[in-house]
């Protein structure tokens, strides 16, 4: 008798160790998380619904909400510049806690188009914000346009002038 005890306490014990397993491989699963956009295949994008395919806008941070969160501790806007570690970005780091992705909005710009725009002449893509001349607001480029045309008009009408002075 004692041999069949010993066997059915052996395979409760087989059984409990196995349901914990799978408990603790539940939890790893549903919380291994990744940031905004920087989640890899299986990541955050695998645990959302397939009906939920749009990723939402990325939180609004900075002075007066005038920017966006492009990272944990990273808040960008066109006319803010950009906050890296501050208190105007301390909120980005909120952004972990949401199942879903954000989509950071702004021009394709970087190596392959894959950063984004995010504030004059700023440049972020998943790991890290660099300078690039490509992120130019339209007003920037229509005041530089301008410029260069005032100073050619301003060049002919000198040329202009000192031909007519040698008369």
């Amino acid at each position: 008798m004692r041999h069949s005890s010993d066997a059915v306490n052996s395979v409760v014990l087989c059984g409990r160790l196995l349901l914990l397993f799978a408990c603790i491989s539940c939890c790893i699963e549903t919380t291994s998380g990744c940031f905004i956009r920087n989640c890899p295949i299986g990541g955050k994008r695998s645990s959302v619904p397939s009906r939920i395919s749009a990723q939402k806008e990325c939180m609004a941070c900075g002075p007066n909400g005038l920017g966006q969160c492009v990272g944990p501790n990273t808040c960008c806007g066109q006319d803010i510049g950009c906050f890296m570690g501050t208190q105007e970005a301390k909120m980005c780091g909120e952004e972990n806690d949401s199942p879903i992705p954000c989509r950071v909005d702004g021009a394709a710009c970087g190596r392959n188009d894959g950063g984004r725009c995010v504030a004059e002449q700023i440049c972020c893509n998943e790991d890290k914000c660099s300078h690039d001349s490509s992120c130019q607001s339209k007003a920037k480029r229509q005041h530089d346009n301008l410029s260069q045309d005032l100073l050619r008009y301003m060049h002919q009408l000198m040329t202009l002038k000192s031909l007519g002075g040698r008369r």
